[in-house]
């Protein structure tokens, strides 16, 4: 369990997707701030192990049917159990990046290792705007990096690397030389983003004068708890 969901013939993959926060023949309540999704413990719980924990035994979850994840973003959460149902999840609108975030985060929370690396790929993708419309409207990119450098977890250094490559490649957009941008304070208030900003700048420099020069070890990996900037 914490992998990717089964693979089913394509009917069955259908039938079971349709099933995604549908009342029928559900047997489980999961509850998140102000929403709750209708699921099926045959489902979640062969598919998640923190749901088949909490479905165990003599935990009150099993008793009431209802799960309450306190300390959990709705939408990522709501992207999980559409993970676990259909193996993708959408995403849409200008803050998809921060929410790729959310579902990493929510994925190494719960041990979705599959569902880690879907939100990898998926903020790679998206990223791929910044380059598309010449850095136009960075806001969304600039809470993503908040949110992604507001925690230290490892299962984020995908989405870091990724970041990393689109500053790279269009920083000069996406930090124009000389104008303010919450973006560069972003980048002076939080020591860990400048540390791997500077590890690439010197890994591309190395590159330029050596080619075959091999990357000096990252002494800045510490991570320092920020919050996000609006």
């Amino acid at each position: 369990m914490g992998n990717k969901p089964s693979a089913l013939s394509q009917g069955s993959a259908q039938d079971v997707s349709s099933l995604f926060n549908n009342p029928r023949y559900s047997d489980l309540t999961i509850k998140c701030g102000d929403r709750t999704w209708s699921v099926h413990k045959n489902i979640v719980c062969t598919r998640c192990e923190f749901f088949d924990g909490a479905c165990k035994g003599g935990f009150q979850e099993a008793t009431s049917n209802e799960i309450t994840l306190d300390h959990d973003e709705p939408d990522a959460v709501h992207a999980l159990l559409e993970y676990i149902y259909s193996a993708e999840y959408g995403s849409q609108g200008h803050e998809a990046l921060s929410l790729h975030v959310e579902v990493a985060i929510i994925a190494d929370k719960y041990n979705m290792t599959h569902l880690n690396r879907l939100a990898t790929e998926k903020f790679t993708q998206c990223s791929a705007n910044i380059a598309r419309d010449g850095g136009t409207n960075p806001s969304p990119f600039t809470r993503a990096i908040a949110l992604l450098y507001s925690t230290d977890i490892n299962a984020l250094q995908g989405i870091r690397d990724c970041a990393m490559e689109v500053l790279m490649k269009h920083g000069d957009k996406i930090l124009p030389y000389g104008r303010p941008s919450a973006l560069r304070l972003l980048v002076v208030d939080t020591p860990s983003l400048a540390a791997d900003l500077f590890s690439k700048f010197q890994e591309q420099a190395m590159k330029q004068f050596d080619p075959q020069a091999q990357p000096q070890p990252d002494l800045g990996k510490a991570r320092t708890v920020r919050g996000s900037i609006p």
